[in-house]
């Protein structure tokens, strides 16, 4: 019995067989993931493990690089995070069509590691999947916002931020990053109406 055992041990210990399993291993793991990725939209040719990151590392101007890439690859395309997919939607028409006439389909929330850490195990508005308590919470935002927020004294401050933004941009077309404007304009707003001007 103990020389069986000696030849099974040393049998499983083999580096041919170690070698066999990790190749079959590492074959399965990228097939799977090529297989997941032939599943999504058309995109920069992402790695196994790193997906995207490393053609991203070097990118400066992510709005200028996704024009380029839509040019090659479509208006929407894959990037890939890792092994997680982005789905990038890159034009007015495609984006309308998106969150309007097509608004069910592309309602659900990404589930991020973030956005446990902010709700804490709570649901609000930002954060929460597309279901019924996501439009409870809606309605309920939409209602506040009505009863407290509509006048025309809103409308005007609305009007004034986002006409000085306008002018404060250069002339002459150009690709225009709106992520920090748009929060700059939007705390602007919101300590304009709460703490008066």
């Amino acid at each position: 019995m103990g020389v069986v055992l000696d030849w099974l041990v040393s049998y499983l210990w083999d580096w041919r067989l170690i070698t066999t399993a990790l190749v079959f291993a590492i074959s399965y793991v990228v097939g799977r993931f090529y297989h997941m990725v032939s599943k999504y939209p058309k995109g920069p040719f992402p790695l196994p493990l790193v997906g995207n990151l490393l053609t991203l590392r070097k990118v400066k101007d992510l709005p200028c690089k996704a024009n380029e890439w839509s040019k090659v690859y479509g208006d929407v395309f894959t990037l890939w995070m890792s092994h997680k997919p982005m789905v990038v939607l890159n034009s007015y028409a495609v984006i309308r069509e998106a969150f309007l006439d097509r608004r069910h389909e592309f309602a659900g929330r990404f589930p991020t590691k973030m956005g446990a850490l902010q709700t804490q195990g709570h649901h609000d508005i930002l954060f929460e999947d597309y279901n019924p308590r996501w439009k409870a919470l809606r309605k309920v935002a939409l209602l506040a916002v009505r009863k407290y927020a509509v006048s025309d004294a809103l409308e005007k401050l609305c009007t004034d931020v986002v006409d000085s933004y306008v002018d404060s941009l250069p002339d002459g077309p150009q690709t225009v990053d709106s992520r920090k404007p748009f929060f700059r304009i939007l705390y602007d707003l919101i300590g304009v109406s709460v703490y008066g001007t």
